[in-house]
């Protein structure tokens, strides 16, 4: 009996780690009882993906988990990254929306000599780009160019990943037509 036990906790975790690997944002993963039912695959990826999740109607999230280049996980201490929005292609937010950096493996918030954990629409002094889109630097070492210092997300010294929350979310973002920029190497 321990054993069959055994082999349905394995049977399960697998079942999850499957269903979760596709999971790239958050549109299904949350959402009330009424909403999700007896889908309990689906509220088990909810919940290791991020307990505590709000519905997709409240709060929409994704990330960057891997770079244009195909690094997954990214790695700041071997590159220097960009998230360029384009313009009128910033997150489309009744509420606000932000991007948060986390160090790997642990998922643990970055420290860094500006205390910026996070960038987002309340970031104040960004500096949007001539054709007003929005560029973000994402890299360990403090940039030289002041310009890029506003938008400057501090990476750790090694692995990352990049969370976005985008509160209020406008149905463009639950039905994906707006989509996420790449997390592109900076050349």
């Amino acid at each position: 009996m321990r054993a069959a036990v055994e082999q349905g906790i394995a049977d399960a975790r697998a079942r999850l780690e499957e269903a979760k690997k596709d999971a790239a944002d958050s549109t299904h993963w949350f959402g009330t009882r009424a909403e999700q039912g007896d889908d309990y695959l689906t509220r088990a990826v909810g919940v290791d993906k991020g307990l505590y999740g709000l519905p997709a109607a409240e709060a929409w999230y994704a990330g960057w988990a891997e770079d244009d280049q195909g690094n997954r996980p990214p790695n700041a201490s071997a590159h220097d990254h960009v998230i360029r929005f384009a313009p009128g292609r910033l997150p489309p937010a009744r509420y606000f929306w932000s991007a948060t950096i986390y160090r790997l493996p642990e998922r643990l918030l970055v420290a860094n000599e500006i205390d910026r954990y996070s960038i987002g629409d309340r970031t104040p002094g960004l500096v949007h780009d001539n054709d007003g889109g929005l560029t973000l630097y994402v890299r360990k070492d403090r940039p030289a160019d002041p310009k890029q210092v506003a938008n400057w997300l501090p990476a750790p010294d090694g692995p990352f990943t990049i969370a976005i929350r985008v509160y209020g979310p406008a149905s463009s973002v639950l039905d994906g037509s707006w989509t996420l920029p790449a997390l592109s190497v900076d050349a």
